[in-house]
């Protein structure tokens, strides 16, 4: 994919470019066993006709060794380039390089086979992404629910120009395959300021109790943790906070996720960004 800065490609329809810096941090408690993570970016987040966007990902640090993190920042430079088709709610409907991605990854897969052949029955692992990677829809839905890609596509702008001045609605996501190939139901209060400088948009998510297949969920999370697993025993949490101009531009972003079983895990993750450049190319 090229990321052009000339100005000659674009004479009839300039498009904004803006550049993000990226920080945020992972904690996860299991039993007595605590790991901690954090990490930084840089994206590149430009809109095209058709609302198409070019979304790519740079200069990731993580400050975590551990095997699984190693692993996940491997994995995911082969995406880190994207062409993304949007809907009209401000989600992702195709990722339209897909066989790019798959060309990056049979270059990386050598690398990678040689740098992890310490691990035991890795090649499954690459096998199980290589499945990943190999089904569009799949891909998808992988990346776009956590992480960098999450906060960059939900959907706040055309929150906005649907709804506001109304200042307070909900709306309901799935978070598929949260546990085992479970599906996690998820209601979001939405609430809207608007101020001289632009709009605040903020959501808090919990449970949809009404969506939730509470048999399911619980036969995913007791084979997991236990048969003494409750639904009280569960807590899930979302807050996301984003700060747009009046041209509704991106200018800040926040996310964080809380996930616990009392007494057998707790995860918790933040991520935000900011505007750190925002120009016409």
């Amino acid at each position: 994919m090229r990321f052009s800065t000339q100005q000659e490609d674009y004479i009839y329809n300039r498009a904004p470019c803006y550049d993000y810096e990226v920080r945020g941090s992972s904690e996860y408690t299991l039993g007595e066993n605590y790991t901690e993570n954090n990490f930084s970016s840089l994206v590149y987040f430009k809109e095209k006709e058709n609302k198409q966007i070019d979304f790519k990902t740079t200069h990731f640090f993580q400050t975590s060794k551990g095997l699984v993190y190693q692993l996940a920042q491997d994995f995911s430079s082969v995406t880190s380039e994207l062409l993304l088709q949007l809907n009209g709610k401000g989600q992702v409907t195709q990722i339209c390089n897909l066989e790019q991605i798959q060309q990056i990854y049979q270059e990386q897969k050598p690398i990678l086979l040689e740098k992890y052949n310490n691990i035991p029955d890795f090649e499954t692992v690459v096998k199980n992404y290589e499945t990943n990677i190999q089904k569009e829809e799949k891909l998808r839905n992988s990346l776009f629910y956590y992480g960098i890609y999450r906060i960059f596509f939900a959907g706040i702008k055309e929150l906005v120009q649907r709804h506001y001045p109304n200042r307070q609605v909900a709306r309901t996501r799935k978070y598929n395959n949260y546990i085992f190939t479970v599906d996690l139901p998820v209601v979001e209060t939405i609430t809207i300021d608007k101020h001289n400088e632009g709009y605040r948009v903020t959501l808090k998510g919990k449970i949809d109790l009404e969506q939730l297949d509470e048999k399911q969920f619980l036969d995913a999370c007791r084979t997991l943790y236990g048969k003494d697993i409750l639904l009280s025993n569960i807590l899930f949490e979302t807050k996301e906070t984003y700060e747009l101009d009046l041209k509704l531009n991106y200018h800040k972003g926040s996310y964080s996720h809380h996930f616990e079983i009392k007494g057998k895990e707790v995860k918790t993750d933040y991520i935000e960004y900011k505007l750190k450049k925002h120009s016409f190319v």
